[in-house]
């Protein structure tokens, strides 16, 4: 005789911009005026290096992101007193609104 089983898996939380943009701005010190969607993490944020990794392994923390594919050096600049010719060093965008869609997925690549 088989046996129905009801399998229930709870949905992931929503998660709030507003929730999502103060954790940021606590974590940085930006103003959360700062802190839109098409902010982009170094350019607009100014935040770089290793404050920059920081930043996205307390989010994956906070929010269960899983980064194990992401790659860091192609988003974000070394620490500036290790790289000095910047304009030989290319790095993709990553905007905000990027990091919140992971949060709400739970996946960074």
């Amino acid at each position: 005789m088989l046996l129905a089983v009801e399998t229930h898996f709870p949905s992931a939380p929503r998660i709030s911009w507003s929730s999502f943009q103060l954790f940021v701005a606590a974590q940085t010190s930006c103003e959360t005026t700062v802190l839109t969607t098409e902010a982009s993490v170094e350019e607009d944020m100014g935040v770089t290096g290793m404050e920059a990794e920081d930043l996205v392994k307390d989010l994956a923390v906070r929010f269960g992101i899983d980064v194990s594919g992401f790659v860091y050096e192609d988003y974000f600049y070394p620490e500036p007193h290790l790289f000095l010719d910047y304009s030989r060093y290319r790095i993709k965008p990553l905007k905000l609104g990027d990091l919140y869609q992971a949060a709400l997925t739970g996946r960074l690549v």
